[in-house]
């Protein structure tokens, strides 16, 4: 295996070794905030990835854009997000989120799983969806989600504060 200088990104060839099994580094971000507000979805994440207690990666990527109304958020970096459909293709984000749930339950099924939780949030046709898919499949629909350190933080306090007529700005 090829030693790696903290901040270099893993390579392919790292991840997959051989095996036909996961085998990926164990990285994984610190905090994934999202909720739905009066006016659409917001979901935010660090861009730090750890290796245990230590922070190897300062710039990783955790949100993407897949297909026209979705977000999708991987909680361990991996290279799912380039699996997940990022064709450009128009499914709204409840039949987005209902395809990953069936992706990670076929993969838990052939002794496979993608170690990886899944936040997904869109909105199509002004509905707005916000939902989790863990490593089996299990899939719900939430108002607001904190993963990792932001489970500890920050969810006792949207817990608090959060109603459906949250907004941002001056205009509130």
């Amino acid at each position: 295996m090829q030693s790696m200088d903290a901040g270099q990104e893993p390579s392919t060839s790292y991840r997959s070794l051989g095996s036909g099994r996961n085998a990926y580094l164990n990285v994984r971000g610190t905090a994934v905030l999202a909720l739905k507000y009066r006016d659409g979805i917001l979901m935010a994440a660090d861009m730090g990835g750890s290796t245990g207690p230590t922070l190897a990666y300062k710039t990783v990527e955790r949100i993407k854009a897949i297909g026209q109304h979705s977000l999708l958020e991987c909680e361990w970096r991996d290279n799912f997000h380039d699996d997940a459909c990022d064709d450009g293709n128009s499914l709204g984000p409840k039949e987005m989120h209902n395809f990953l749930a069936r992706v990670m339950y076929d993969r838990c099924n052939k002794f496979n799983p993608l170690r990886n939780l899944l936040v997904l949030g869109g909105v199509k046709n002004g509905e707005k969806y916000l939902g989790v898919v863990n490593m089996i499949g299990e899939k719900s629909e939430y108002n607001y989600v904190a993963t990792e350190t932001g489970n500890d933080l920050a969810l006792p306090i949207l817990r608090k504060e959060w109603n459906e007529n949250l907004c941002f700005g001056r205009w509130c």
